[in-house]
């Protein structure tokens, strides 16, 4: 089948399956408990540091299974549990881009806007140079959305990792990040012509949104997102105080990074906490059309950014990965996922085929949740062969 129909089938399948249910939540089979209390124990097993924490749904009948492995902190004997909250890192981008398409509603900036009718001028002139020459006036909030700006990523630059590590306290402002950015490195591409993922894009898109709106990110979040949607346990750390429970460590390899401060993962491109009802919240209420006001705005969201393929890109072949403009699709154990996830191993994902809400956390860099052996234990059918 041609991979234009595959990418047309999947995204039909979204819309089609992804259907509401009235129903109260039931448990899952013991059978299927145990083998996903394996799954996620085996993974847990492997020397690094860091508390598992899992959530599944159905959108088919409502069955949900919560699972929790390892400790909430690897200095105490104190297991992790499955409503601990935890850092969800680059998941925050789907919230700064459903802010966006709710302001596109409203009709308060349009889709295909220019980013310079919103970003300060001594910044849209220094943050797309290449070559020599400066891009930044043709750059468009929706090349913004879906990383097809070319701008370069501050997060992926080793410099910046040595200035959050060497400085594990300092409180970072999202300028300053983009000032990072500038000073590391050339753009990609020029604007719409690729595809690379880009933190300092979702920078701009949080100082859009507080232009716009006059109020903090914070604060947005809040009005658009969290109340609509009945979130109650997601905040952004460190630009507002903390809400319930302590969230569980975090850690990259052996290092636990959980008290550096958190706008180092900043603002709109990172700098969220929540949790895994709070997370499944969230992308059902899209997904089911209960977010956006008008559906052709999820229809929009969902489509493929069509961009000319970067030879040699090894995300994009190795997981078939496809960019949207509010979460992105990719094949993970030829099992195919539409959501996001973050570093730590945060993870927000919906299942089409088997209508499947999957969200959690490794609590490590280096480890990711095995979304396709989680949805294939939890598929009745597969379970029912074992």
């Amino acid at each position: 089948m041609p991979r234009q129909v595959l990418r047309r089938s999947f995204l039909a399948c979204v819309f089609v399956c992804c259907t509401a249910s009235a129903q109260s939540p039931s448990a899952v089979s013991p059978a299927i408990a145990l083998r996903l209390k394996e799954i996620i124990a085996h993974v847990r097993d492997d020397g690094l540091p860091g508390g598992i924490i899992v959530r599944v749904q159905s959108l088919k009948d409502n069955r949900v299974w919560e699972g929790s492995a390892g400790p909430f902190d690897e200095a105490k004997e104190v297991p992790v549990q499955p409503n601990d909250p935890f850092r969800v890192a680059s998941i925050t981008k789907s919230f700064t881009a459903a802010v966006i398409w709710r302001l596109a509603e409203q009709g308060r900036i349009g889709i295909g806007d220019l980013m310079s009718r919103y970003i300060e001028p001594s910044i849209i002139a220094r943050i797309h140079v290449l070559s020599g020459v400066s891009s930044g006036e043709r750059i468009t909030i929706r090349q913004l959305l879906c990383h097809c700006s070319g701008i370069y990523d501050y997060a992926a630059d080793n410099n910046w990792n040595r200035l959050v590590y060497a400085h594990p306290e300092k409180h970072w402002e999202p300028k300053e990040l983009i000032e990072v950015a500038i000073g590391s490195g050339e753009p990609y591409f020029s604007p719409g012509e690729g595809y690379h993922y880009s933190d300092t894009g979702y920078l701009l898109l949080g100082l859009i949104i507080e232009k716009v709106t006059g109020k903090p990110l914070a604060t947005a979040y809040r009005e658009y997102v969290y109340t609509p949607l009945g979130l109650v346990g997601t905040y952004l750390e460190g630009r507002e105080p903390a809400i319930g429970r302590p969230r569980s460590h975090n850690y990259v390899g052996y290092l636990d990074d959980t008290n550096y401060d958190p706008t180092s993962d900043a603002y709109a491109s990172g700098g969220q906490v929540s949790t895994t009802t709070d997370l499944a919240l969230f992308i059902t209420g899209v997904l089911q059309g209960r977010f956006f006001k008008d559906p052709t705005t999820l229809a929009a969201t969902l489509a493929v950014a069509e961009v000319p393929e970067i030879p040699h890109d090894p995300v994009r072949e190795s997981r078939k990965h496809r960019a949207h403009f509010m979460f992105y699709s990719e094949e993970r154990g030829g099992v195919e996922f539409i959501g996001h996830a973050g570093v730590w191993g945060a993870a927000m994902f919906y299942q089409p085929e088997r209508q499947l809400v999957i969200t959690g956390t490794s609590n490590q860099e280096e480890r990711r949740l095995p979304l396709a052996d989680i949805a294939k234990a939890f598929d009745v059918s597969t379970a029912s062969a074992r």
